[in-house]
């Protein structure tokens, strides 16, 4: 079977494929979860680029699965693709489908080794990356000018 003859074929299965790309997106929601909570703002992840790449990203229908926000009622990411490295040789095949092979292809100390969370210095993930959240700032009522804890004559108008 050839990679046109299996592009034809998803192609005919669209609904097969789609309903596998909706389970790959579901299992990805314990990861998002994570992250969110490492930045728990909903405006940083509103409208949160996703990058689609592998051999999968041009999957009829991949795109319009993974725009879809892991929140319900959040709009929709914005899809972008991977900057492609300066020493990339494409021979004709877009970086945005050998772009895991690439990085599978890059040896150990340059994928940041040395500084891993368990101190062996393994490799750093994002679940062990420390929470980013800015701490919450509380007004006290005596910079809101005056006494704001009890109505005084006109208080209403």
């Amino acid at each position: 079977m050839t990679e046109g003859d299996l592009e034809e074929a998803c192609a005919r299965q669209h609904e097969v494929v789609v309903k596998a790309l909706e389970n790959i997106r579901h299992l990805s929601k314990e990861a998002w979860a994570t992250g969110y909570n490492h930045l728990r703002q909903e405006s940083e992840w509103r409208r949160c680029p996703v990058f689609l790449c592998g051999g999968g990203a041009d999957l009829p229908g991949a795109r319009k699965v993974f725009r879809q926000c892991w929140v319900p009622n959040w709009p929709y990411h914005e899809l972008r693709d991977l900057p492609k490295p300066r020493e990339y040789q494409d021979d004709g095949v877009p970086f945005r489908r050998m772009a895991v092979a690439y990085g599978l292809a890059i040896p150990k100390p340059e994928h940041g080794y040395g500084s891993g969370p368990d101190g062996k210095g393994g490799p750093v993930l994002p679940k062990d990356s420390p929470d980013h959240t800015p701490p919450k700032f509380y007004r006290g009522p005596q910079g809101a000018g005056g006494d704001q804890l009890y109505p005084k004559p006109g208080w209403l108008g």
